[in-house]
């Protein structure tokens, strides 16, 4: 059943529910054979559960794929074989067991958590290691306009671009 409190004393075994719900099918009055003391321990704080996972994917034959969102990585090594790892706490799991290592491929769904990691300045030889593009690092520090120089109108195309249009018209 649930938690209740205890009311009035009707008789010599019977005592009525004092936060009875008006709706409930059943009686307000017990007999003190039917209830029995609570086995919860109230004075403990008890663990919060575990969110749920972002995503599960089945699999078949095999258990099935389960996704958490990264809250944060905090720190990356490598192993004998010479890949790359990081240290991975997940939303909702506090635990230190529960802060674990895993491979880049891991980050499918979290590249931008990765992405800002690598570029942090004190992980410049993991960026240098795994050849990040510097364009994520400076893109914001670049001004508007540079990159690609277009050819003015009424020019005519470069030797490689004439080349290219011909390939297609011939092929």
């Amino acid at each position: 059943m649930g938690e209740f409190t205890l009311g009035e004393q009707r008789g010599p075994n019977a005592f009525e529910i004092a936060d009875h719900p008006s709706n409930s099918r059943i009686a307000q009055t017990f007999n003190v054979d039917q209830l029995r003391h609570s086995n919860i321990d109230h004075s403990r704080l008890q663990p919060a559960p575990s969110p749920p996972p972002i995503r599960v994917v089945p699999q078949s034959g095999a258990t099935p794929s389960v996704e958490y969102e990264v809250e944060d990585i905090l720190d990356w090594r490598q192993d004998q074989k010479g890949a790359i790892k990081f240290q991975v706490k997940w939303v909702g799991l506090n635990k230190p067991e529960d802060i674990i290592w895993e491979k880049q491929q891991a980050f499918t769904g979290a590249k931008e958590a990765l992405s800002n990691f690598i570029c942090r300045p004190e992980n410049a030889e993991l960026a240098h290691l795994l050849r990040w593009p510097h364009s994520t690092i400076v893109a914001e520090t670049q001004p508007v306009g540079k990159g690609k120089k277009s050819r003015p109108k009424g020019q005519p195309p470069s030797r490689r671009s004439s080349r290219i249009q011909a390939m297609a018209a011939n092929p």
